[in-house]
């Protein structure tokens, strides 16, 4: 495998290559925060490099660190502030990280496993980084509370509606959520919601004209 070039700019003016060594891993998606690079490869492994190290020439062993899924992966991120890492796999799973452990070796992890291989099909960060959220077509939304290690779910969606996207606000206080339904597959509804009452009793149920809840069979439940 060819050294993956680099580029990153530089303190003052210009910029800076920087060969990294990825044998042994087939990149599927790269990511970066400040001096780290985290690679998902196609064997099931995530590296976290340190580009700082290398640039300064430091042993092999000090450019990254590696943790083997297991199983294939859809992808690993970093949270907003860089200080989390998190990994799903293809068969409904995902892995998180705090950065400087994964970094320095350490090997605590947080794994969580879904009912069904293709959960969760969205997975993201609050803009504070204090929640992970994860969304499933008809599971509920789950939410982990990074601070407190605590889980927390929403009630699935229900009346044959699904959810196919999520994403927050940019002051993380509302999701949008968009909605489809089974009989319409080709036709979206836009949701948001506080999210502070995301986990008290809703109504999963977009705004709706008469006509389009008569089309759907949901009038007689309004």
């Amino acid at each position: 495998t060819m050294p993956m070039e680099i580029t990153r700019p530089l303190a003052g003016n210009g910029t800076e290559t920087i060969n990294v060594d990825t044998s042994a891993c087939h990149v599927i998606m790269e990511r970066y925060h400040e001096n780290l690079m985290l690679l998902t490869c196609g064997e099931g492994v995530i590296r976290l490099y340190d580009l700082d190290a290398i640039n300064a020439g430091q042993a092999m062993e000090d450019h990254y660190s590696e943790r083997w899924f297991g199983e294939r992966l859809k992808g690993a991120v970093f949270s907003p502030d860089g200080r989390y890492i998190v990994a799903a796999s293809t068969y409904g799973s995902i892995k998180l990280w705090q950065t400087d452990e994964f970094l320095h070796k350490q090997l605590s992890e947080f794994y969580v496993e879904f009912e069904n291989e293709n959960d969760p099909h969205t997975l993201l960060f609050s803009p504070d980084s204090r929640w992970l959220l994860t969304a499933s077509y008809h599971a509920p939304i789950k939410l982990f509370d990074l601070g407190g290690n605590e889980l927390t779910r929403s009630e699935p969606p229900k009346f044959g509606f699904e959810i196919v996207d999520v994403m927050f606000s940019s002051d993380g206080k509302m999701l949008h959520v968009r909605l489809v339904h089974e009989t319409e597959t080709d036709s979206y509804w836009n949701r948001s919601i506080d999210f502070d009452e995301l986990f008290d009793e809703f109504s999963w149920i977009p705004d709706l004209s008469a006509e389009e809840q008569r089309e759907l069979g949901l009038l007689e439940i309004n």
